[in-house]
């Protein structure tokens, strides 16, 4: 199925850039200071996993898989939903501390590394439920005219947002060697078509 194809490589993606925010967690406790790479890196998120990855499900993938599920099933999305709104607090909880955490002021320091550190947990364990929770409840419920219609409105959100697919995955990848990260070999999501 071609929406779970798509969503499971972005996952790929933003695996490699926590592995990059992880450093930069790592980094930033030896040097008592964040790395400025911190700076893209929380752009990439916002745009990225936070923004055009979200939306795809919130605005795509939810609503039609809400007109399918049963109530139990609804409480899955619901929980999903949810934590897209923690992760975008985190962000911005991240973003406020940035720039006294870059200069070394020990409590912004501290409180961006704490909520660095609880955003790759919270995104590592919602990646972990989509991928063995959502993606097979999207597998069984979606029927192919579903498939299609939904990958039309991703590549439409694609066509929509500031960077292609190609230009995050540059983007990524130029982190991932800025900060000794070993990135995914991964192609665009959706085949580059957004």
């Amino acid at each position: 199925m071609r929406t779970t194809d798509i969503l499971g490589e972005e996952h790929r993606w933003i695996r490699d850039m926590l592995e990059c925010l992880s450093r930069v967690i790592q980094i930033s406790i030896e040097s008592e200071k964040v790395d400025i790479a911190a700076a893209e890196l929380l752009s990439l998120f916002e745009s990225f996993a936070d923004g055009s990855h979200q939306l795809k499900e919130e605005r795509v993938l939810f609503p039609r898989l809400m007109q399918r599920a049963s109530a139990r099933e609804d409480d899955l999305l619901h929980e999903l939903h949810l934590d897209h709104g923690r992760d975008r607090h985190l962000m911005r909880s991240m973003q406020s501390n940035l720039l006294g955490a870059v200069h070394g002021e020990p409590l912004c320091l501290r409180e961006f590394v704490g909520q660095a550190s609880s955003y790759v947990r919270l995104h590592e364990r919602h990646m972990r439920h989509e991928n063995e929770a959502l993606f097979p409840l999207a597998e069984r419920l979606l029927t192919q005219g579903d498939d299609l219609d939904i990958v039309e409105g991703f590549t439409q959100l694609d066509a929509q947002g500031r960077t292609r697919p190609e230009g995050i995955r540059r983007r990524i990848d130029a982190l991932c060697e800025r900060l000794g990260v070993p990135a995914s070999d991964c192609t665009p999501a959706g085949g580059g078509t957004g």
